[in-house]
């Protein structure tokens, strides 16, 4: 009973996310850098805030954490943070302008793909254990790929650099451990703030001053980025890491059902082969904890 509050947490944080295709939809008249650079202001401004009033401690705790660290672990440390920071932009543009630009089903994909290809990764650049099934899960899900890359390569592309970009991410975090993860994410945002406002002056990029566009954004920043990450960050303390990996996937199947249901998206036989198979990964990847759930 005692994890009950974790788990409602938690899967009202990804049932959130699960969502949010559908409020980007009602952007879709403006373009992913100014929908990104608005949602980032606002949730940099929401977090700040968060911090002062509560995580004042936290704040002095980090920073004597931080000059504790030998200089090869502190140039690890900023190399990890800042790189994060790059990839939350990369990630939140590219998922906006695939909801919007391409079709909410190849931004769901996305995050079926991530989970497998996040253990990939760990395997060569953390150096952890892949158990067998994480490998025959790796091969189902490259066969998925191949199979949706014959409806559309540009889409599936979009998939991966989707998946890759956030699971780059979470390795760059697990490197972080010892850190406040929300301190963390503040430092990122102000990254991706100061990266994508240089990338608009670059280009001389507009921003457009719409009453409706910065409503939204800032609603988009607390809803659907501050409160969702702030529920499953709350989950973490009360709940396995097993746990909060399964439950990541009903992010991406509520994606399908909006997809399908919501906006009439359609699918073509090899492309639901393509989502049948990953399903198929998907649960292979999770074998172990069925079995260990079912035994406990």
């Amino acid at each position: 009973m005692k994890e009950n509050k974790y788990l409602t947490a938690v899967i009202s944080a990804y049932l959130i996310w699960g969502i949010f295709p559908m409020f980007i939809k009602l952007l879709s008249g403006y373009d992913a850098p100014r929908i990104l650079f608005y949602r980032i202001v606002f949730a940099l401004a929401c977090v700040s805030g968060y911090m002062l009033l509560f995580l004042r401690k936290e704040i002095i705790t980090y920073k004597e954490s931080f000059f504790k660290l030998c200089p090869k672990e502190k140039k690890s440390a900023l190399i990890n943070i800042v790189s994060g920071g790059f990839l939350l932009s990369i990630n939140w543009v590219l998922y906006i302008y695939t909801v919007n630009n391409i079709n909410i089903q190849t931004a769901s994909f996305a995050y079926m793909i991530c989970p497998v290809l996040t253990a990939l990764l760990a395997f060569i650049v953390l150096k952890e254990k892949v158990k067998a099934q994480h490998w025959t899960a790796l091969f189902i899900s490259i066969v998925s790929c191949v199979l949706l890359s014959t409806v559309s390569v540009e889409h599936t592309l979009y998939s991966v650099a989707i998946a890759l970009s956030y699971a780059l991410f979470i390795i760059s975090q697990k490197k972080t451990i010892q850190f406040n993860r929300l301190i963390t994410l503040w430092i990122q945002l102000t990254i991706s703030m100061i990266f994508i406002s240089v990338v608009f002056t670059t280009f001389e990029i507009g921003l457009q001053y719409d009453a409706y566009l910065l409503w939204m954004t800032l609603i988009m920043a607390v809803a659907f980025t501050i409160v969702p990450l702030l529920l499953s960050l709350f989950g973490l303390n009360g709940l396995p890491s097993g746990t909060i990996g399964f439950l990541m996937y009903i992010n991406p199947l509520m994606n399908f059902f909006v997809a399908f249901w919501i906006y009439n998206e359609k699918a073509s036989t090899n492309q639901l082969l393509a989502y049948l198979l990953m399903l198929l990964s998907v649960i292979i990847y999770n074998i172990g904890y069925f079995k260990k759930s079912a035994n406990s």
